[in-house]
């Protein structure tokens, strides 16, 4: 197993029984059997971590799912967070810096910005287009912070729903 890999399955085996603001650099070296200096060779921070287990994650998604529509891909991203539920409730809980919703509002933004440009086969989009993005991304992650804060009672579809529901007209009129 490589570096990146040991440390990931660390993270994912240490955040369930830590807050991710107590973890360590030197707690998950030790668990996965990797030196300090390895760990700063692959990750900024222990943030960066998270931000790259996630990140991974749902580019491996994202890989083999490409052609979905916008609604299932998202309603999709919906079902990782509800089978991993401690790692994403310690995710969301932690405000440091770089920390992960922040990681997740970017995320959200490239990923609605690069399917509106591949959607529409432009190279820029308008104001009025990255205002809406930036708009609807700052509600989505809303959305699913408080829906995984707060023990993801509704199902992964019905959040998927709603949060399709609040897509701005300017974007649902191209993505969806």
């Amino acid at each position: 197993m490589n570096t990146e890999d040991a440390l990931m399955n660390s993270l994912t085996k240490v955040i369930k029984h830590h807050a991710i603001d107590r973890i360590t650099v030197s707690e998950l070296s030790t668990d996965a059997q990797v030196s300090r200096t390895s760990f700063y060779k692959h990750f900024v921070d222990k943030y960066d971590l998270i931000n790259s287990c996630y990140q991974k994650t749902l580019n491996k998604h994202i890989a083999t799912h490409y052609q979905q529509p916008l609604s299932e891909l998202i309603g999709d991203s919906l079902h990782l967070f509800y089978e991993y539920p401690e790692y994403f409730t310690a995710a969301f809980k932690s405000e440091d810096q770089n920390d992960f919703s922040h990681f997740f509002e970017r995320s959200a933004i490239f990923e609605m910005e690069s399917a509106l440009k591949a959607k529409t086969g432009r190279l820029k989009l308008t104001t009025m287009e990255k205002d809406a993005i930036r708009f609807y991304a700052a509600g989505y992650l809303s959305m699913v912070c408080h829906w995984v804060l707060n023990g993801m009672t509704e199902t992964p579809t019905r959040l998927s729903q709603k949060v399709i529901a609040i897509m701005p007209k300017l974007l649902t009129d191209q993505l969806l």
